[in-house]
């Protein structure tokens, strides 16, 4: 039995390229499909303070901001109400 390794063709070498760029860029899509929402929080909940931001999945994200009501969508925190 010969040890040699089998060279690879030019079509053979692009294919396992276009694989190998396939497989990244699933992966990545995969990698951002979980990516977290940032939120900021209008006032204290928790170990956060108002102003802090945080990132949350989207489903706990939206949770605080239409169900608690603690926090707002993104990195802004809105200007709160000026006193008369």
């Amino acid at each position: 039995m010969s040890n040699a390794k089998k060279t690879q063709t030019p079509e053979e070498l692009a294919a396992a390229e276009a694989a190998a760029k396939a497989e990244a860029e699933a992966k990545a899509k995969e990698a951002a499909a979980g990516k977290n929402v940032s939120v900021t929080f209008t006032k204290p909940w928790g170990r956060y303070s108002r102003g802090d931001i945080a990132g949350f999945p989207a489903d706990r994200a939206k949770q605080l901001v239409e169900g608690v009501k603690v926090a707002v969508s993104g990195t802004k925190l809105p200007e709160a109400p000026k006193a008369e």
